[in-house]
């Protein structure tokens, strides 16, 4: 366990932490601490941290040619119970996305600039075997705040974002509704269906059928509906039966049985719970948590159960 920091960007398959004591990277490796990081589970089973500047860096970055200071990174091998030096990035950036892909490589997009200049459009992708960072084709439009989920054919789908601003603050204008898709066959970005209204802080979550579920939001006001992408077609549609969220869905969860967890907090603070079912598109209240929370987790247990 490497302690605690709340996620700032929303990234399929990642969470940012912040160390807690330097010292336990001492007493388990050799390798340097990372003070704040985004921690990626690689095919392989080891586990791939990036440094996040927005709270520090991994120790010795250095700065390349161009003048930007880039970010080295470190493996976790747990067969050995040790860390190594990885790759640098090729772009410091933080409140970017991390998105493993099905060969084995990690997608990493957007976010934003080091040094304050905004949000990025750029993307590169890291090989385990190689542990370099190569670049990608760029989006369409500068991100951070965004979405990336892997979908089943393993492509990645990009939906909304903050295009400029500064950090967790985004002009209503700057507010995305666009959504594109990566093919790593390629290495390029290509346009697909947008979302009916822009929104970003948001959530996605790839379903069993392989649709996306966009839950929540921001978009000068946080009262924002579900929408559901389908790869098929390349459209968003809204669910039948759907409901308008307060901020947008603190935690979601995939349920063994396909229904969809999630929980908000609304109000006076009011927290909820309900369920989602993609066989009849339908929302229907579950069981009121005991304890209003912001900025916890959800995990899914063996059982079925959710802690």
């Amino acid at each position: 366990m490497l302690g605690s920091h709340s996620p700032v960007g929303r990234s399929g398959g990642t969470r940012r932490a912040g160390l807690i004591l330097p010292i336990l990277f001492a007493i388990i490796a050799s390798a340097a601490p990372a003070p704040a990081f985004v921690a990626t589970l690689l095919k392989d089973g080891r586990v791939l941290f990036t440094d996040d500047p927005n709270y520090g860096a991994i120790e010795d970055s250095s700065v390349s040619q161009a003048g930007s200071r880039m970010s080295p990174s470190v493996l976790f091998d747990p067969s050995g119970n040790r860390f190594s030096y990885s790759g640098a990035m090729i772009y410091h950036r933080y409140n970017y996305a991390a998105t493993p892909l099905l060969d084995g490589r990690v997608l990493f997009l957007g976010g934003w600039a080091d040094g304050n200049t905004g949000p990025m459009a750029t993307g590169e992708r890291y090989d385990p075997a190689t542990r370099r960072f190569t670049p990608t084709g760029s989006m369409s439009s500068p991100r951070m705040h965004f979405t990336a989920t892997r979908l089943l054919n393993g492509k990645v789908l990009v939906t909304g974002g903050c295009s400029a601003g500064m950090s967790d603050l985004c002009p209503p204008e700057k507010i995305l509704k666009t959504a594109e898709l990566y093919d790593p066959a390629t290495n390029s970005f290509e346009m697909t269906g947008s979302m009916p209204s822009p929104r970003y802080q948001h959530r996605a979550l790839l379903l069993h059928d392989g649709k996306v579920l966009i839950l929540g939001g921001h978009a000068g006001c946080v009262n924002r509906r579900f929408l559901l992408y389908h790869p098929d077609t390349g459209r968003f549609s809204t669910p039948p039966g759907n409901r308008e969220v307060w901020g947008g869905a603190d935690e979601a969860t995939l349920l063994k049985d396909d229904r969809v967890l999630f929980t908000e907090v609304g109000p006076l603070l009011h927290a909820e719970a309900w369920l989602y079912d993609p066989s009849t598109g339908r929302f229907s209240e579950t069981g009121i948590p005991t304890v209003y929370r912001t900025g916890g987790s959800a995990t899914l247990l063996k059982d079925g159960r959710v802690l």
